[in-house]
């Protein structure tokens, strides 16, 4: 029926910009930008947000600190890139973005059975330093598989299952110590949860529950 959305403020905003390149110095172009709440997380909706043909983008924003995360296209073989701590109260240029030239880490992630989960999600530190790395498109697919590009090192990496908490009763993979000198393969295995875990929702007396993280 005839619906009202009542209404719709917009707030104030200033340009952000900023430009993206590889080592080298060229540009790179049509790679995703996107901007996150500093304090909560959220994303913003900020449209028409790639870069273009010289590695510039140009987004709107209310005032607020803020992360940038840059997302290169996988073809390009470079590794994302996050900018934190951005603060905007007037129209603001973060500047020359670089980005490293990286390898491929591919796989498949299955339970323990053998059949794929898709969705799941990878996650990369270094065992050294503990430093997350930025991963983009970093999801398996409907057939299990996932394909991110990284920089070369020793790293940890973890398997997730996906969805809030623990709704796909699987547990994490971990696989540390990791040596990527080159384009690599690694699998995940995601094992069931020895006992159904509870959350969101106060459990019946005497059931057990298990709280993952």
């Amino acid at each position: 029926v005839d619906t009202s959305l009542g209404n719709v403020v917009l707030r104030p905003g200033f340009f952000l910009a900023g430009t993206v390149r590889r080592s080298s110095g060229s540009s790179v172009a049509g790679a995703d930008t996107d901007v996150f709440d500093g304090i909560t997380g959220d994303k913003l909706f900020t449209p028409n947000d790639n870069t273009s043909s010289n590695g510039v983008f140009l987004v709107v924003v209310p005032a607020g600190n803020y992360g940038v995360e840059v997302c290169p296209k996988p073809a390009d073989l470079l590794v994302g890139k996050e900018v934190l701590g951005v603060a905007v109260t007037q129209d603001t240029d973060v500047g020359a973005i670089t980005l490293q030239g990286g390898v491929v880490l591919s796989g498949t992630i299955r339970n323990s059975l053998g059949v794929p989960v898709p969705n799941a999600d990878v996650d990369l530190r270094s065992t050294a330093t503990g430093a997350s790395i930025v991963l983009c498109f970093d999801n398996s697919s409907a057939s299990g598989t996932y394909s991110v590009v990284v920089p070369t090192g020793t790293f940890d990496i973890t398997y997730s299952p996906p969805g809030p908490g623990c709704s796909s009763n699987l547990g994490h993979d971990h696989d540390p110590g990791v040596v990527i000198s080159g384009n690599a393969v690694r699998n995940g295995i995601l094992a069931p949860l020895p006992i159904p875990c509870s959350y969101g929702k106060g459990a019946s007396a005497g059931a057990p529950s298990v709280t993952v993280e």
